[in-house]
C-alpha cells in the first residue's frame, strides 16, 4: 500500500464502504492498484459532482477551507420505519 500513499492523502472505511481522497492525475493508478490485490475483490469508483459524495449515509460537502455534512437520503428513500 506504500506505492499508493503518494496519491492517496486520506483513507478510511466502514464495513464494506470505503472513502479515499485521490490526486486526479493518480485515480486511475489507485483504483488499478487495488483491484490488482485479490481477482473476487473489485473496487469501483464514484467521483464527486458538484463537490459532494456520499459515504455511509452521509453527504460529504467540500468547501474551500471547510468541510460539512448532513444526512444522505437516497431517492428511493420512503421514509417508512418498522416497529
Amino acid at each position: 500500500m506504500s506505492a499508493l500513499s503518494k496519491d492517496i492523502s486520506l483513507w478510511r472505511g466502514y464495513v464494506d464502504d470505503t472513502i479515499y481522497f485521490v490526486n486526479s492525475n493518480g485515480i486511475s493508478h489507485v483504483l488499478e492498484s487495488l483491484n490488482s490485490f485479490h481477482s473476487n475483490i473489485k473496487f469501483t469508483i464514484e467521483i464527486e459532482k458538484e463537490k459532494k459524495i456520499t459515504f455511509v449515509d452521509i453527504l460529504l460537502i467540500r468547501y474551500k477551507y471547510l468541510k460539512n455534512t448532513t444526512v444522505y437520503r437516497k431517492k428511493t428513500n420512503s421514509d417508512l420505519c418498522i416497529n
